[in-house]
C-alpha cells in the first residue's frame, strides 16, 4: 500500500479530497503494523485544513501518537502546527497533547499514570510506540534526574481506555525513549530501578533491553551503561577572518 500512497502524494493528487479515505486507511495500517510515514500523515492533516468538513479527530490523534514514536525528531511539532488551534482543545487530540507535554518535560511518572487512565486503547494499536519513546534521547538540561526517574511500577495493561486500543506496541516505544534517556544520563544504574523505568518489566525483559543496548549486567545488581567521560569530545574552533572581508565594514564606519 505504501507504493499506492506514494503515487497519491505526487503533484496535484496530493490535495485531492477523494484520496482521503485511502490515506486514512493507511494511517490505520501504520498503527496496526508498526510502520510510519510522516509525509503521508502530513498530507492527511493538510487535507483536513483544506476540507474542515472531512476532519476526523480519531485519525488526527493516531497521527500525533505515531509522531511521538519518532521522538526526539520534530515530527510531532510539524503535525501539531498543521492542526487548527480550535481542534487542539478537543478530545482525543487534547489528551495526546497532554501526553506529549509529559514526555517533553521528562515527567515519566505522570506519563505512565495518564497513559493508564486515558490513552491505552488508541496506543495499543500502534506497534512499537513504547519502544520508540524509550529509544528517544529527550532530556532537558537542569532537570533533576532523581525526580524524572522516581517512577511507581504501573501496569499499562490495566484499566485500558478505548482511545489507545488501536495502537499496537505503544509500551515498547516508551521503553526505547527511556533507554535513550538512561544512556545519556547514567554510567551505572540498579537493575531494579531500570525495570521500574521500563514500566515494571520482568527480570528477563529487563535483561533483553540491557542486551539490546549493549549494556552489561554486574554481579552487584547494577547495570553498567557507559563511561560518560568517554562521550565528551573537545573541539578546537579556529576563526578565519581575512582583512579583505572586514575592510568594507571598517571603511563604512569612517
Amino acid at each position: 500500500m505504501r507504493a499506492t500512497v506514494a503515487s497519491l502524494l505526487k503533484g496535484i493528487e496530493r490535495y485531492n479530497p477523494e484520496n482521503l479515505v485511502n490515506l486514512e486507511r493507511y494511517v490505520d495500517m501504520q498503527a496496526n503494523e508498526n510502520t510510519y510515514d510522516l509525509e503521508a500523515n502530513l498530507a492527511v492533516l493538510k487535507l483536513y485544513q483544506f476540507n474542515p468538513n472531512l476532519y476526523q479527530a480519531q485519525v488526527t490523534a493516531v497521527i500525533l501518537l505515531k509522531a511521538l514514536t519518532n521522538l526526539p525528531h520534530s515530527d510531532f511539532i510539524l503535525c501539531k502546527c498543521m492542526i487548527e488551534p480550535s481542534r487542539l482543545m478537543e478530545e482525543p487530540v487534547a489528551k495526546v497533547l497532554g501526553l506529549a507535554e509529559l514526555l517533553e518535560t521528562a515527567n515519566f511518572n505522570e506519563f505512565w499514570i495518564s497513559l493508564m487512565k486515558d490513552l491505552d486503547p488508541l496506543i495499543e494499536g500502534i506497534v512499537g510506540f513504547e519502544d520508540s519513546i524509550r529509544k528517544c534521547k529527550y532530556l532537558e538540561m537542569g532537570v533533576s534526574i532523581g525526580s524524572i526517574f522516581n517512577l511507581t511500577p504501573i501496569s499499562l495493561m490495566k484499566d485500558l481506555d478505548p482511545l489507545i486500543e488501536g495502537i499496537v506496541g505503544f509500551e515498547d516505544s516508551i521503553r526505547k525513549f527511556v533507554c535513550h534517556v538512561v544512556a545519556s544520563t547514567y554510567s551505572t544504574i540498579r537493575k531494579d530501578k531500570l525495570r521500574q523505568l521500563l514500566g515494571n518489566v520482568t527480570e528477563a525483559q529487563a535483561s533483553q533491553w540491557v542486551s539490546k543496548y549493549g549494556w552489561t549486567e554486574q554481579l552487584d545488581g547494577y547495570v553498567f551503561i557507559a563511561n560518560q567521560d568517554e562521550h565528551i569530545r573537545t573541539k578546537n574552533i579556529t576563526e578565519k577572518i581575512s582583512f579583505d572581508s572586514v575592510a568594507a565594514i571598517m571603511a563604512s564606519g569612517r
